[in-house]
């Protein structure tokens, strides 16, 4: 796959506005900009997950048992949390051409302990390091477009790297800054109803290095033998990275998102 051919500029949403006083994951204070260095607070800690998960699952009308201790639970309407989902999707994709048929929780403890454990690593192992600035980990937000049979594969099992086929900036799973990009249809295949699926992950970038096609794992960190902790497109301004080798539970995917273009045609469907 090539890189993204659209920028990361602002999109415009009228049905997903979020207030100023953001409560959730999406902190005022963070901008979705070429320059950002992560500078969000991600909400939740190691044997505590994020508040709005237990308020999530209270009011919403669909709560499934996908594993043993997690469970995927679709968003109201009135959801504060799928209201961010929605304001950061638009940032970067033409939400005013979809339908958003769904938008759900992926409330997996296990999975998101571990993911905190391996972030708290990182910030410790790399706290010093110029390059991540004052979060070591270099948290980010990232989408990752998938058939739904893939969707429900990472979710019972996470992110598997030898099932990438994509391998132009190495080999491993892709992440994307933009959700524009994700949603191509050789990522986010549309599904016998048109419709096409979106996973909204956290993901620990740390020290980056940039990929070429067919590298694993990534290069090593100049004078060591330690291993870059990602590989992306460009350090300046990166818009794609993949988790190789070594990354094992740097990316917890949160969110699922479904949604379908206005112009498909739909023969119903009952997922």
């Amino acid at each position: 796959a090539g890189g993204p051919s659209t920028s990361a500029s602002t999109r415009t949403c009228s049905a997903c506005a979020v207030a100023p006083s953001s409560q959730f994951f999406v902190p005022e204070t963070y901008v979705m900009s070429d320059s950002s260095k992560s500078n969000a607070t991600f909400p939740g800690g190691y044997g505590a997950p994020p508040p709005y998960w237990d308020a999530s699952t209270a009011a919403s009308r669909v709560a499934v048992d996908v594993a043993r201790d997690q469970r995927l639970v679709a968003l109201s309407p009135s959801s504060a949390a799928r209201a961010e989902v929605l304001a950061l999707l638009a940032r970067s994709a033409a939400l005013d051409e979809y339908d958003v048929l769904l938008v759900a929780l992926v409330a997996a403890r296990g999975k998101f302990d571990l993911w905190c454990a391996k972030r708290d690593e990182m910030r410790g192992r790399l706290a010093a390091s110029p390059a991540t600035a004052a979060d070591g980990a270099a948290t980010r937000w990232l989408w990752h477009g998938a058939p739904v049979a893939a969707v429900d594969s990472i979710l019972t099992t996470g992110f598997l790297r030898d099932y990438s086929t994509v391998a132009q900036y190495g080999k491993g799973t892709y992440f994307a800054r933009d959700a524009e990009y994700s949603l191509q249809p050789q990522y986010a295949a549309p599904d016998d109803d048109g419709a096409q699926y979106l996973l909204l992950s956290r993901v620990c970038v740390g020290e980056p290095c940039v990929g070429r096609r067919g590298m694993d794992p990534p290069a090593a960190k100049p004078g060591s033998l330690e291993l870059h902790d990602s590989m992306v497109d460009d350090l300046g301004n990166p818009r794609i990275f993949v988790l190789s080798a070594g990354s094992d539970n740097q990316a917890f995917a949160e969110f699922v998102v479904k949604l379908r273009p206005k112009d498909a045609e739909s023969d119903g469907g009952d997922y």
